[in-house]
């Protein structure tokens, strides 16, 4: 999959905090996000996940804009988890990463998706802590 911003920005009111924004994501690419709090990362992870929408610019996954894409089908391909959730988020391990499975499945956990979990537990040597 390709990620492409397009020079996007966005302000709360009058605080800009993101101003032209651009980046291409390649597959297999590892990419991290740094700066110091208050610098505007968690508004940028909220635009590319629709969250927020950018005031100026377009998100784009393998040429589609984010904004065309049905709800379901982007959850398909991008998730967000906020780094602070507070006392209410009690899930496991294995239940946070089933959620990723969550728009792929019907009312019932199967068997494919704890496979797929357990595959994710694997490769991010996390079985422990399941």
């Amino acid at each position: 999959m390709i990620l492409y911003i397009d020079g996007i920005s966005f302000s709360y009111g009058s605080y800009p905090v993101l101003n032209g924004v651009n980046m291409k994501v390649e597959p297999g690419q590892v990419v991290s996000i740094v700066g110091p709090n208050g610098s505007g990362k968690s508004t940028l992870m909220r635009c590319l996940t629709r969250i927020l929408k950018p005031q100026k610019g377009k998100v784009f996954l393998d040429g589609r804009e984010i904004s065309r894409i049905n709800s379901r089908e982007l959850a398909k391909l991008m998730g967000y988890v906020p780094q602070s959730v507070g006392e209410a988020f009690s899930y496991t391990v294995l239940e946070t990463v089933l959620l990723g499975r969550k728009p792929r499945m019907d009312w019932s956990v199967g068997d494919q998706d704890l496979e797929k979990v357990a595959q994710v537990l694997e490769f991010m040597d996390l079985e422990i802590l399941a």
